[in-house]
């Protein structure tokens, strides 16, 4: 993991994605591979969960169906040497 992730900030220069706070709590490993343009299908998506290559916030996933466990309003996925910075939309009224 890198430094500036380690103290808890994302590093700025990687390509960040937003998403809906609905879709953020419904979102599986496999479907968040496909946003973020780690894995062409979600066939695609559980091969490479299956053989360890999908990590939100350093964590590897293991559960390609199951929901996405992406604590507070951002994380940081990682697919072998690949990054990017998820971040929760937040509407304010």
């Amino acid at each position: 993991r890198s430094k500036v992730f380690e103290e808890g900030e994302l590093a700025a220069g990687l390509t960040t994605f937003v998403i809906s706070a609905d879709r953020w709590a419904r979102i599986s490993n496999a479907e968040l591979m496909q946003t973020v343009d780690f894995a062409t299908s979600k066939s695609d998506a559980r091969r490479q969960i299956a053989n360890g290559g999908f990590r939100i916030n350093g964590v590897k996933v293991a559960d390609a169906d199951a929901l996405a466990n992406i604590p507070g309003d951002e994380a940081e996925l990682r697919k072998g040497n690949r990054r990017v910075r998820l971040h929760k939309e937040t509407i304010h009224p």
